[in-house]
């Protein structure tokens, strides 16, 4: 599944949603991530997982071509091959978004409370 190709894919997407994203190695894929904070992985066991919004991620485990991913509430893997390379960037664009938005909710919280 996953090529070097696919996985330069997958750093420019990366990139282009976020240009300080950092990657590391994980469970013989690649993670990338935002503020210290994974938004989306890459390798050959699963392909690509992303966490969505819960009745999107409900919608898409309806079409066999996404499994859920057990590890984690309301995310999905899938082949971005298979699915095509401009709906998994608009999938790993919502895991991103929602990344970012649980950061700040939770710096704020923080602020709150001193």
């Amino acid at each position: 599944m996953t090529s070097t190709k696919d996985l330069e894919r997958m750093r420019a997407l990366c990139r282009a949603l976020d240009p300080d994203f950092t990657e590391a190695p994980h469970f013989g894929g690649v993670v990338f991530k935002t503020g210290g904070k994974i938004f989306t992985s890459y390798g050959d066991k699963n392909g690509v997982v992303v966490q969505l919004e819960a009745k999107h991620a409900a919608e898409l485990l309806k079409d066999p071509t996404f499994e859920r991913y057990a590890r984690a509430k309301d995310t999905v893997m899938f082949d971005p091959v298979e699915i095509g390379w401009t709906k998994a960037r608009a999938l790993v664009a919502e895991s991103h978004r929602l990344v970012v938005a649980s950061s700040k909710t939770k710096k704020k919280t923080k602020t709150k409370k001193r």
